[in-house]
Parts: C-alpha cells; sequence; structure tokens
C-alpha cells in the first residue's frame, strides 16, 4: 500500500506546523487525505491558510495556539485535537527553535533551560498527553524532528540546541521501548542543512550555507518538502517494524578511507561484501583487502576533529547481532568503535553479510 493510502483518514497532530518545515509536513498530510490539528505559537496566518485547505478537500481541520513549554497548554492541546478530530492517530512533535548562538562562556542558566524547554521538555509533555490517546487506537505513531546537529554537534555557538537535540534522539529510542507493547510506533527524522526556512535564514550564514552544500555529493541543500517526504514515511509506517530509529541526512565529506577503515575494522567477521551503510553513502571500499592500510587518518571538514585507526583490537569491538537477542542470523554483525575514537561521532552503522 503506498504512503499517502495509509495516511489518507488518519487524525494527524503537528505540533509547531504552520511555519518552515512543519507548514510542509502539514501540507504534506493534508495532500495525502489526512484531518490534521495544527499547532501554531505565533504564525496565525499560516495555521489559517492551511485549515481552509484542508477543508476545501473535505478534510477535518483545527488549528491551536498555545506555548507546549507550558504543561497546561500541552495538555489543552491534546484535548482540543481529540475534540476536533475525535482521536489522534499519528503525533508529529516538530516544535523547536536554535533561540540564538552562544558560546559556553555567554550561556546563561535561563537560556540554557529555555532551549531544554522548547526542543526537549514540550515534547516531553506532548507525547505524554497524547499516549494515552495513541494507545487507544490498534496502531499509532509518533515522529520527532531531531537535527543533524544532535549527532555531530553543530556549529560553534549552538552547544545548548544541539545538546538539546541529541537529547531528543535518545528521548526517541527510550519512548519507543516503552510505547511499543501499546502499539505506538516512535520515529525521529534528524534534518542536516535544509534551506528556505525562517531556522536557517536567521541562524545560517551565506557562507556557511555554500561551504556545506559544496560538500553534499548531490551538491544542493534540503529543503522543507525533503523532509516532509521523510516524516510522512515514518508516520506512515505505525503499523511496520519500523520503531526507535531516527531517519538522517547527512554525509561525511572528505577521504572515504573512513569507510575503509571501519570495514577493515569488521574483516575477522565477515568477507569483503558491505550489506548496508548509513544514510550518505560513505563508499570508498571496493573489497580489496590488501589495499587497506593498518594505519588511517581521515580529517572531515565538517567535523570537529580528526579520527585515528592504529591497530585496533577488533576483537574487543565487533559484535553479533544474534547474541543481542535482536533474532537475525549469525551472517549479519555490527562493527562497534571505542567511543575514544568517536570525538565528533558520526554514528554511522555499517553491516555485511558473509558469502
Amino acid at each position: 500500500m503506498k504512503t499517502e493510502e495509509k495516511i489518507a483518514g488518519k487524525n494527524v497532530l503537528i505540533t509547531a506546523g504552520a511555519q518552515g518545515i512543519g507548514a510542509s509536513i502539514t501540507k504534506h498530510f493534508i495532500d495525502s487525505g489526512a484531518h490534521v490539528a495544527i499547532h501554531y505559537f505565533s504564525s496565525s496566518d499560516t495555521a489559517k491558510e492551511l485549515k481552509e485547505y484542508a477543508l476545501s478537500k473535505g478534510q477535518k481541520a483545527e488549528i491551536i495556539s498555545g506555548d507546549l513549554t507550558k504543561e497546561a497548554d500541552a495538555n489543552l492541546l491534546i484535548e482540543k485535537t481529540v475534540e476536533a478530530l475525535g482521536g489522534i492517530d499519528i503525533l508529529i512533535n516538530n516544535t523547536g527553535s536554535l533561540v540564538g548562538r552562544r558560546m559556553l562562556n555567554e550561556i546563561e542558566t535561563d537560556f540554557w533551560n529555555h532551549v531544554m524547554d522548547i526542543n526537549l521538555t514540550s515534547m516531553m509533555f506532548v507525547s505524554r498527553a497524547a499516549a494515552p490517546v495513541l494507545a487507544k487506537n490498534e496502531n499509532s505513531s509518533i515522529v520527532n524532528l531531531s537535527s543533524l546537529a544532535g549527532r555531530k554537534g553543530g556549529h560553534p555557538g549552538s552547544l545548548a540546541y544541539s545538546t538539546s537535540k541529541g537529547a531528543v534522539l535518545t528521548f526517541t529510542r527510550a519512548l519507543s521501548t516503552e510505547l511499543g507493547p501499546e502499539g505506538v510506533r516512535v520515529n525521529a527524522v534528524a534534518p542536516g542543512l535544509i534551506l528556505g526556512t525562517s531556522f536557517h535564514n536567521t541562524h545560517t550564514t551565506k557562507e556557511s550555507a555554500a561551504a556545506t552544500t559544496a560538500s553534499i555529493p548531490i551538491k544542493r541543500a534540503g529543503n522543507a518538502a525533503d523532509v516532509a517526504r521523510a516524516v510522512l514515511y515514518l508516520a506512515s509506517e505505525y503499523d511496520g517494524f519500523i520503531t526507535g530509529a531516527t531517519l538522517e541526512n547527512y554525509h561525511i565529506a572528505g577521504d572515504s578511507s573512513i569507510a575503509t577503515a571501519i570495514t577493515t575494522l569488521a574483516q575477522p567477521w565477515c568477507n569483503k561484501q558491505p550489506l548496508l551503510t548509513g544514510m550518505g553513502g560513505i563508499g570508498g571500499y571496493n573489497g580489496d583487502e590488501a589495499a587497506a592500510p593498518r594505519y588511517l587518518k581521515a580529517r572531515m571538514s565538517d567535523f570537529s576533529s580528526e579520527m585515528f585507526f592504529d591497530g585496533v583490537d577488533t576483537n574487543a569491538f565487533a559484535t553479533q547481532l544474534s547474541d543481542t537477542g535482536d533474532g537475525l542470523e549469525p551472517k549479519y554483525f555490527v562493527p562497534k568503535l571505542p567511543m575514544a575514537l568517536l570525538t565528533g561521532s558520526f554514528g554511522i552503522a555499517l553491516g555485511y553479510k558473509s558469502e
């Protein structure tokens, strides 16, 4: 069944659903036939336009304002959504903001708490209030919006934001284990450079955007619709096997020998055929074991450190998935690298299938 067909007729709540990425997500759900509750904080005009758009298609729609850093507003959002739509099948936690760029020595306690409240605590408030409603369905879905900054640390001045978005990734995994038995899938999307939004228009310089775009293999930045399609897909998997996962759009700029380094670590357990890689495609390993040097060094222009692999004892860092209770056959493996090697970690999982 196509994604749009699975979404049609579902009741969807999108927080911060009337600006930038959120507005695109809302429109994609409407175009797929969903009934929508659109939360907004300040973008009332866009919220009203999206509501009229949904109603013109014969679908239910409601707009609800509120400050989701306040527990009472989050609870009221869920109550009003249920009242307007009759229930909630899909929750999109999109509320978030960088607020401003501040280095560690510039961060005041109130600023830190404000960023955490917007990006993390509000998500907890909404998810907690929505969970009993979602559990009433046979299957439901939550999709949380994180950021690539939560994985790699972001640019200087985004310490608080990056920390909060990294916490969203952990929140997603932890919540998926709690709500899974109730039929609720919980996943996340972590966008990278998404131009054409107020976020990057405000916080990203033209020079920084150009440098990042130049390092992307397809030579363009993302846009709001790119993110919306990813969100729509994960939301449609309410009855699928995917939960606790994060769909990222990232890449590794620079020397592709980083891929060879990881494959070298995995070699004692498998032959040379890659089975899957993290999104972004790091490539570069051609199956020639002799060509992989023992000592590899890769500097990546958009990461904070150099990474070294020097005679690592692979016995300590590879684990059979079959030993973890995942139910996979022993021929599937994932190498595990020590944290000391992952300063500025890019968090890629590599799997191999033996011949």
